[in-house]
This record gives structure tokens, sequence and C-alpha cells, in this order.
């Protein structure tokens, strides 16, 4: 197209320059007219002054040849002046005109080269666009790189995993190779026993029929079976079909005797009407009409319950068939898998030891490490037995269990110990992997006990849980006590359950949900919710700490998300998942659970003009007790539009006493239209274990309607049991 439009102005440009020159030759040749009709009027003119020179020369007395050949030179001269000054004159013009044709083509060029230029700068500022619009782009596609280059490095590491399995697949393969091999050798030794058996045969057999011939008909054998089989078939055929005809008979004459009521009474009727001259009886020809087609009716229902009969035999033979082909498919299914199981319980039974001699080197190390250090590990001579506590983690996620250590420590007699509790340094050695866990021994010299107490910040990092030796070590000293081994696993609370009940945070079921299980960002499980919102879980995840993400594929409620961990089986048999409304910038939603004991808490709103929401009285302006449950573990949920220049007390009250508040294991979930940034929907608040036996409230936050931020209390607990006064209430409004 380019080149087009070159090739064109090129033309153009070529028709103008042609165009000026046939203007300037036309301009020379009327100059050159122009002169030429100048020296035919001087010729004239110079003619006339000749014959006037003529005539006057005999009265001038003189001679004018003589004055002619003394002008002539000058004449001559002045002739030559004048060609000189015509053609200069020529010249001028034709200069003039070329002058006039180069400005004209310049500005011709001029203007051609400014639209060359606008049309440039059009372009320009076109490519400029492009070039930013290129730059966006180039910015999503190194950003999709960066994407991509995580995704690849995610895929290494799978596929380094994959390798990993599959060399071990491998190795199973090679041994199975040589299992085969080992097969196929027995099978030729097989092979040939049997040839050298079925010689043996031939030979006895021959030796048989030398002594004598004995007929034995074989097929007349099958033949009675058969026949024995077809007429038990043809047996049972008889009798179904026996009794369906009884049903039939039975019905027909059922339906029989009906009509011939029917025509009795009909005929009573006649007799009654023709007795009292009433019309409305029946036709016996309408009762005949209608028992033939009762009668027809039957015949078809006949042949139709044959062919039911035959199609219902047909089904039943491929039910059989197709229950036998299932019931061999889950046979090989259920070999394969414990097959599987066998290997991977074998595995892990290697890793476990491979594992746990690990530890038992690394603690030798240490303990040579030490050695060398000067750290002394020997018991001293004179000591005394101190007792050996693990503390309880009932509070905690997880759980520690003592495996190899004894339960008391030898204390050197020598080391004095002043105050009534002292901590002990400690170190340990965990799983790869671990991170954020820590132990604290405790002296308490009141009783003799060492009180060890593991913590762990990060619940969900799987590698966190394992065997762990610990080492207790005197006070300002790099002499050990002793070493023990535990071993830390998580609680049933945050494992993975073997079925999820997905309900929203008014207690209503959620029905399609997509439930996805996500490990490593990649999806190791989908499903949906059914009618009643359950999903079952497989049972055959991987040991690991799970994504779990829950979409209800509706704007009215929020993307769930929690995590849990798969390990050794632990999770609960079911488990309940609140999926939680989506919340306008001034509203707050509270869903309140619990434990088995108490067995009813209750919710409970203050707000600061008055108003006072619960089981009372569940509706105040833009205060709601949405769900208000009373067979215990709840959930009980509380909705809030929050008001300018108000505040708010949320506050959970022990309606039953048959258990302390402060070990309810209540936890209050806060849910707002904040992104709280840790993955969850919602912030969670735990009921602090702390010794408040006779505690009947917690009071858990306080809420600024105008500036909308939460403030949590601490261990604010509240002895009174009053529910429908706010006066113990009030201090926290301007706590």
């Amino acid at each position: 197209m380019i080149a087009s439009d070159t090739h064109i102005h090129r033309i153009q440009k070529l028709s103008v320059e042609r165009n000026d020159e046939k203007n300037d030759l036309q301009q020379l040749n009327d100059s050159l007219g122009i002169y030429i009709q100048q020296v035919k009027e001087l010729e004239l003119r110079n003619n006339q002054l000749r014959s006037q020179i003529i005539a006057q020369k005999p009265k001038g007395g003189f001679d004018s040849d003589a004055l002619k050949k003394q002008y002539n030179k000058d004449l001559l001269l002045l002739r030559q002046q004048l060609d000189t000054t015509a053609i200069d004159l020529e010249l001028a013009q034709l200069q003039k005109a070329e002058f006039e044709r180069a400005t004209w083509s310049n500005q011709h060029r001029i203007s051609f080269w400014r639209k060359f230029f606008t049309t440039d700068k059009q372009r320009l500022s076109l490519c400029t666009q492009e070039i930013e619009r290129n730059k966006a782009e180039l910015d999503g596609v190194l950003i999709q790189i960066e994407n991509k280059k995580h995704e690849v490095e995610r895929t290494k590491s799978v596929m380094n995993e994959q390798s990993d399995y599959l060399e071990n697949l491998e190795k199973e393969y090679n041994e199975i190779i040589k299992a085969h091999v080992v097969i196929n050798i027995q099978l030729k030794t097989l092979q040939e026993e049997s040839f050298f058996l079925k010689a043996v045969f031939e030979e006895e057999y021959e030796e048989l029929l030398s002594r004598g011939t004995l007929h034995i008909d074989v097929s007349q054998f099958y033949l009675t079976e058969l026949s024995r089989a077809i007429a038990n078939i043809r047996k049972d055929y008889q009798t179904l079909s026996n009794k369906r005809q009884q049903e039939w008979e039975t019905y027909y004459q059922m339906k029989t005797e009906e009509i011939k009521t029917e025509i009795i009474e009909q005929t009573l009727k006649q007799k009654s009407a023709k007795q009292t001259n009433d019309v409305g009886t029946m036709d016996v020809k309408t009762l005949k009409v209608t028992l033939e087609e009762f009668q027809s009716s039957y015949t078809a229902l006949q042949s139709e319950n044959v062919t039911l009969i035959s199609h219902m035999q047909t089904l039943e033979e491929q039910y059989g068939s197709v229950q036998f082909e299932r019931h061999q498919s889950l046979f090989l299914l259920e070999q394969q898998i414990a097959a599987l199981l066998a290997d991977y319980n074998e595995g892990r039974s290697k890793i476990s030891s491979i594992h746990e001699s690990n530890v038992t080197l690394q603690f030798e190390i240490s303990t040579y490490r030490r050695l060398l250090e000067g750290v002394s590990t020997s018991t001293p001579t004179k000591t005394r037995e101190i007792a050996l506590q693990w503390a309880s983690t009932s509070t905690a996620n997880f759980s520690a269990m003592n495996l190899k250590a004894p339960f008391v420590l030898h204390w050197a007699e020598t080391v004095k110990v002043t105050g009534s509790m002292i901590l002990l340094p400690t170190t340990f050695i965990g799983p790869k992997g671990c991170s954020g866990v820590s132990f604290a021994a405790i002296y308490y010299t009141s009783n003799e006990r060492v009180i060890v107490e593991a913590t762990i910040t990060d619940q969900f990092n799987f590698n966190n849980y394992g065997q762990y030796q610990v080492t207790i070590y005197y006070v300002n000293s790099k002499v050990a006590i002793g070493s023990w081994t535990i071993q830390l696993e998580p609680k049933g609370g945050i494992c993975m359950p073997k079925q999820l009940l997905l309900r929203d945070s008014i207690n209503n079921s959620i029905v399609g949900a997509t439930v996805q299980l996500l490990l490593l960002g990649q999806i190791a499980f989908q499903s949906t919710s059914d009618k009643s919102g359950i999903v079952n879980l497989p049972k055959t995840l991987s040991e690991n700490c799970y994504d779990i993400q829950i979409d209800a594929h509706t704007d009215k409620y929020k993307i769930g998300k929690f995590k849990r961990i798969v390990f050794q089986n632990r999770g609960a048999e079911s488990e309940t998942f609140y999926i939680y409304r989506q919340m306008k910038s001034d509203e707050v939603e509270f869903l309140l659970t619990w434990g088995e004991k108490p067995s009813d808490l209750d919710s409970h709103v203050y707000v600061s003009d008055g108003r006072h929401v619960s089981f009372l009285n569940k509706q105040e302006t833009n205060v709601s007790l949405d769900y208000d449950c009373r067979e215990g573990g709840g959930p009980e949920t509380t909705k809030v539009k929050l008001e300018p220049n108000m505040k708010y007390i949320y506050a959970v009250h022990r309606y039953t006493k048959d258990g302390e508040l402060a070990k309810s294991k209540a936890t209050v979930n806060i849910s707002t239209n904040e992104d709280l940034g840790s993955g969850l929907p919602f912030h969670v608040v735990r009921v602090p274990n702390v010794n408040q036996p006779d505690a009947n409230f917690w009071v858990v936050c306080q809420i600024d309607g105008t500036t909308k931020k939460i403030k949590y209390f601490e261990n604010a607990f509240e002895n009174r049991d009053e529910c429908n006064t706010d006066e113990f209430i009030r201090k926290f409004y301007n706590a």
C-alpha cells in the first residue's frame, strides 16, 4: 500500500513538472512574438526615418552618406546593445519564469512535505499509543511469565516427586519382572511336567484300550442335565404363569360379580321406576358393552403381563450379569487397594524407621558435640529424683505423647536453687521443616517437679508434627540433666473429617456448593454438596495440610476458606462448616459456637442508647438475633447494622450452669466486609481458658459505630447473672 502511494505521488509530481515546462515554453513563445513585433515596428520606423532623411538631404546641404558612415558605427553599437539588452531581457524573463516555477514547485513540495509530516505525526502518535498498549501487554505477559515460572517451579517439585515415585515404581517393576521370570521358569517346569504326565496318561490310556472298550456317552449326560434344567425352568415359569392367571381370573370374577351386582341393582331400580313411573333407568345393552370392554381390557392386560414377564426375565438376566461384573471389578479394585495399602504401610514403616534412626543419629551427634564443647551429660554421683510431667495441652491444637522417657529426672545435690520456680533451658531436635516450635521446662521447687510444655505457633505446618528429642539443662550451665523423646501430633479438631456438613450462618443447609481440597495450590479433590449439604471426603488423601475452599456460587455468601490436616486417619466422622453471609461496610455478624458443657450459651448485644438484643428480645432497630440455638453447640447468630455515635458490646452469657464458661470451648467468629488478609473470611475469638468458675458473662468486644473499629477485651468476665440490665456492661463502653 505504501509503495503504490509513493508511485502515485511520483506520477503526480512528473505531471506537475511537465505542465510547468509547457507553461514556461508558452511564456517564452509569447515573449519571442512580442520581441519580433517590436523588431518589426523598429524596422518600420527606421525605414520611415530613412525616407525622411533622404527627403531632407538636399535641403540640408550636407553629405548624408558621410553622416551615414559616421553614424553607422554608432548605430551598429546601439543595435548590438539593443540586441544584448533584448537578450538580457529575455534571459531575465526566463530566469524570472524559472524562479517562479521553482518557487511554485518548492511551495508545492513544502505543502506535500507538510502533509507527509502531518501524516507521519499522526502515525507517530498511533505508534506511541500502540507502544503503550504493547507495553501494558508486555507487563501482563511478564506477570504471566512470572506466574508460569512459579508454576514451573511447582511443576518441577511435583515432577521431582513423581520421578521419585516413578523410580520406586521402576524398582517395584524390576522386582515384578524378576518374580515374573521366576514364574515363567516355574511355568516351563510345569509344562514339562504336564508333557511328561500327558505321555504317561496316553500310555495308560492305550493300555486300557488294549484291555477292552468302555463306552461313556458324555453328550447324553449333558443332554439329560440340560433337559432337566429346561424342565425346571418351564415348571417355574408355568407356576408363575398359573399364579398370575389365577390372580387375573380372581380379578375378572370380582369385576364380573360387581357388574352382576350392578345389573341386579339396575333391574331393581328399573322395576321400582316402572312402579313409580321414574325415568333414569339403565339399559342392559350399555352394561353388556361395558362388560365387553372390561373383557377386552382384561385380554390386553394379560398380553401386557406376558410381555412384562419376559421383559422382567431379560432385565433380571442383565442385572445378574451387571452385578457379577461389578462384583468382579470391585474385587479387583479391593485387591489393588489392599496391595497399594500394603505397599504404603511398608514404605511408611521404612520411612519411620529411617526417621527414627536419623533422630537418634542427630541426638548422638549433638551429644558428641556437647562433649567436645565441654558439656557433661553424665549423671552426677549424688542426685535426687524429681518428677517429670508434660503440661496439659487441652487448649492447644496438638497433643504431646511421651514415648521413651522416664517420668523422673535426677537432680544433682550440688546444684542449689532459690525461688519457688525456675525456668530451665532446653534444646531440641525435631522433624525436618519444623518451625515455630519451642519447649519450656519449669522447675517447681515447692513440690519437687519439672513440667515441660510444648508450644507451636503455626498449628497448620504439617512438618511440626512428629518425634522430637528434647534435652533439659541446669540453669546457667551447659550441663545436661537428661534427654527425652516425645511425639507431637495434631488434635482431631484441626484434622480432616470424613464428611463435611455445609450450613450458612443461620443454620440452613447449603445445596450445590463446590468443595475443593487444595494441596500446594493444586486441586487434590473436588465435589458438590447434596440436598442435605453433605460432602463425603475421600479416605485415600496423603498425609499433609490441605486448604479447603467452599464456593456456594451466589453473591449471598462469602467464599469459605479453611485448613485441615490429614494425619493417621484422626479426623472426626462429620464436621459442620459455616459459610458466612456477605456483609456491607456498616454490617457485622457474630456467630457463637461452643462445646458440650455448658449445654446452653446465649449471645447478647448491648447498645449505648439502651437497646439490648438476646433470646428474650430478638429484634431491635438495626440489631437482630437471626438464629437462637437451645440444644447445645450452636450456632447463635446476631447481625448488627452500625450507626454513627453508637457503641456496641458483644457478650456471651452462661444460661445453664452445668459447666464453666471459661472451659466451654466457646468460639466467636466475627464477620465483616473487611479483607482480613488471613485467608479466613472472619475473625476468630476463643474464650480464655482461665480459672473463672463463677463467671456468667464473657465480654468479648466493643465496636465503635462511627469508626467501625473493633476493640477486643482480654479475660473480661463478669460474675453477675442479670440478663435484663446493662449496669455492669456500661463500663465497657468507655474502656
